[in-house]
């Protein structure tokens, strides 16, 4: 179908040098973006994490984020800390803490947890390993 839409020549002339960095026919380019947002009504209220940010968010998950659905269950993972069966949500503050306490030792969040853990096992356990 052929449609006709009007736009400022300065958001067109973007699209074309977008389009003619990877080969594309600047109206391809176009209309692969209405694909890609095909879903999204103009009443939703959607979120759009640039490149900086997502490479930001990879590096702090250590893997690539293939979607919304993955970034959500990567977020979940992050904020959650499952020992066997028995799993432990964190609030946003406490993960904040254990972030502002991990950059302080320098050291990593995951290693943070680990040590915060490792420093609760009195609480737990009234025999020394081996003691049995």
């Amino acid at each position: 179908m052929r449609v006709t839409i009007q736009m400022p020549d300065e958001l067109y002339e973007l699209y074309v040098a977008r389009a003619e960095k990877v080969g594309a026919r600047p109206t391809s380019y176009i209309a692969e973006f209405f694909h890609t947002f095909q879903d999204v009504d103009m009443a939703d209220r959607i979120l759009i994490i640039h490149k900086t940010q997502r490479v930001r968010l990879e590096a702090l998950f250590g893997a690539q984020i293939a979607g919304a659905d993955d970034l959500v269950r990567k977020v979940e993972r992050i904020l959650s800390l499952q020992i066997e069966a028995v799993e432990i949500d964190f609030t946003p503050g406490q993960k904040s803490e254990i972030n502002r306490i991990a950059a302080r030792n320098n050291i990593s969040y995951k290693e943070q947890v680990k040590r915060t853990v490792k420093s609760m096992e009195s609480m737990f356990f009234s025999h020394l390993p081996g003691s049995f």
